[in-house]
């Protein structure tokens, strides 16, 4: 319990750094189940594909959306890193007089450590609580946005002729009116609360993972930069 006393107050005492966190890993983590739940959107569209038409061409163009989601959610994870790495640095180096405080209180380095990750897990933390609560509030309104970015992106595709495809390669006797609208269009709802949430917590595992990696690599670079700060 001390322990998480003193994170809450040391989070608080740099209250500008913690609220400018919080705000950054929300948004590295709600862009993050953007990307994978457009995949997840396009996956829905292929196996709506595969059951009304059987047009390869058209299928092997929408299944190359899931590798440009995926590049894209790669960049975005090296994008976190770099800035994590750089935010790190100066973190580290902004807080030596907070780590020779606690070394002169007698703290050992472990606890130090530990102390340090507490802290990045409560920042994760509230993160993640923020992001649940508007993904939950505006459900409906994320799953339209990403609908939206989906259908846009397809029309920048010029080898996706959707519309063509179904009408030329499905007998209009086999599909009636509301099919045919179905096979063209999503529609809204097309993915659940636990499928969006299931994505929401592996980001935020991946990141989390990230995080205290980097964390601990830049703290013990911060314990051992200047060994007079531990009387030694």
């Amino acid at each position: 319990m001390k322990s998480i006393r003193y994170a809450f107050a040391d989070l608080l005492y740099y209250r500008k750094s913690t609220v400018l966190s919080i705000i950054v890993f929300s948004v590295f983590l709600l862009t993050a189940n953007i990307l994978l739940n457009l995949i997840d959107i396009n996956k829905l569209g292929i196996d709506r594909l595969i059951l009304f038409s059987p047009d390869q061409a058209t299928i092997t163009s929408y299944q190359s959306w899931n590798s440009f989601y995926l590049y894209g959610y790669i960049g975005v994870i090296f994008v976190y890193l770099a800035a994590l790495i750089a935010a790190s640095y100066f973190g580290i180096t902004s807080r030596q007089s907070t780590i020779k405080k606690w070394r002169l209180l007698g703290f050992s380095e472990i606890y130090i450590m530990m102390q340090v990750l507490l802290e990045i897990i409560l920042l994760l933390f509230s993160s993640l609580i923020l992001v649940s609560l508007l993904l939950i509030i505006f459900q409906n309104t994320y799953e339209a946005v990403l609908l939206k970015i989906h259908s846009l992106l397809e029309r920048e595709d010029f080898r996706l002729g959707i519309h063509a495809t179904i009408t030329e390669s499905v007998p209009s006797s086999s599909l009636d009116t509301n099919q045919t609208a179905e096979v063209i269009s999503m529609g809204t709802q097309t993915l659940s609360f636990n499928k969006i949430g299931e994505r929401l917590i592996q980001n935020s595992l991946i990141l989390l993972l990230i995080t205290v990696s980097c964390s601990i690599i830049f703290t013990n670079w911060g314990i051992y930069r200047n060994k007079n700060f531990f009387g030694k």
